[in-house]
């Protein structure tokens, strides 16, 4: 059940399959670039290697940088710990305001 295209039919969604000729000149005439066509799909065995291929790359690339992020991390938390003190008993003390004394200092630099 072929319909005979004259250069006009209308392209929706449920029937865009219909006539290519169609399809095309409508995608071209909302901007689409001669560029983006696809010829055929991807066979599947080809896309599962460039993915691969991609997740290797990253890897190599994020390494390095993990590395030195667990580092940082690492240096910061232990700078922390040394100078705030801080454990779940004093925080709750100090959320509640059932505590006499502030929990940490703060300098006014101008009067330095």
């Amino acid at each position: 059940d072929l319909d005979k295209c004259e250069r006009n039919c209308k392209i929706q969604k449920k029937n865009r399959n219909k006539c290519q000729y169609c399809r095309f000149h409508k995608c071209l005439s909302v901007g689409m670039s001669h560029n983006a066509i696809r010829f055929g799909r991807m066979p599947q065995a080809e896309k599962l290697k460039l993915k691969a291929e991609s997740k290797m790359v990253e890897k190599e690339v994020a390494s390095p940088l993990q590395a030195d992020h667990k580092i940082l991390v690492g240096q910061i938390h232990e700078a922390y710990m040394r100078n705030f003190n801080m454990n779940k008993a004093k925080a709750r003390l100090i959320l509640t305001g059932k505590t006499s004394k502030p929990p940490f200092v703060i300098h006014d630099m101008e009067a330095w």
